[in-house]
């Protein structure tokens, strides 16, 4: 009734989960993207510049796998890496990804 944001969910909600286990390169349509190959693929983000404030959330089930573009670490260091049973976050600032989650 009185939001202390412009965007407010008062229940739960839900977003698009994909599987692949071949190389992808993701869109709009694309949020939880799930690697799970025993081969490394390769992940491919669109132009930062084109989506700002999108944000990608991709897990490794498997080592290997990366994104083609870097993204900005935790520590400003530039890197291209998924974790091998794990995950990242990113965000689009609108001139490059950053990491805003790790797991």
């Amino acid at each position: 009734t009185n939001p202390k944001s412009k965007f407010e969910v008062t229940s739960s909600f839900s977003t698009r989960a994909i599987t692949t286990t071949t190389d992808l390169t993701l869109t709009g349509d694309h949020q939880v993207i799930i690697v799970s190959s025993a081969t490394a693929r390769t992940i491919t983000l669109p132009a930062a510049s084109l989506c700002t404030g999108r944000n990608y959330t991709i897990v490794g089930r498997q080592a290997g796998h990366t994104t083609n573009s870097n993204y900005l670490d935790f520590a400003g260091a530039n890197s291209n890496l998924i974790p091998a049973a794990g995950r990242i976050t990113i965000i689009s600032d609108g001139t490059r990804w950053l990491l805003i989650g790790l797991n």
